[in-house]
């Protein structure tokens, strides 16, 4: 019974070290890497020259029960041109997400998702004209926690 104890929390050890990849040396900025690996339904997406760019003094708003960011808690991300959203929210470890996703195809709207620390993912959502709507925040299951905005 004792083999059985062993040999299930070694398994889960294993999923869950392998759910994403931590590099804490190796993210932009100074920041820990949280690299999860594209998921075989998943719409791959790219960031180009027109959407990257730094986006500061982001404020958070419209906090759902759950979320642990507080209304009025700012943020400043920075989206770049190799697919990292860099992510420094006040109060909270800044992290480097990899790896961005569509939520469906012709979306404007890019998501990371952090598995490594936060287990929260990012959506950052662009107007036609490439300039910044909001980034939303939610659950890495999909549940909407608020949104930062200018």
């Amino acid at each position: 019974m004792k083999n059985i104890k062993f040999l299930s929390l070694a398994a889960l050890a294993v999923v869950l070290s392998s759910a994403c990849k931590k590099d804490d040396s190796s993210g932009s900025g100074g920041c820990s890497k949280c690299e999860v690996a594209y998921k075989a339904q998943d719409i791959k997406a790219t960031v180009d020259a027109k959407t990257a760019g730094k986006f500061t003094g982001l404020t958070f708003q419209y906090a759902k029960p759950g979320s642990t960011i507080k209304d009025g808690t700012k943020a400043d991300f920075e989206l770049t041109t190799n697919g990292e959203l860099i992510v420094k929210i006040e109060g909270m470890d800044c992290v480097t997400l990899v790896n961005p996703t569509f939520a469906q195809q012709g979306s404007t709207e890019l998501r990371f998702t952090d598995n490594c620390k936060t287990m929260l993912m990012y959506a950052v959502s662009f107007g036609a004209d490439g300039k910044l709507n909001e980034v939303n925040s939610g659950s890495v299951s999909g549940t909407y926690y608020g949104q930062f905005h200018q």
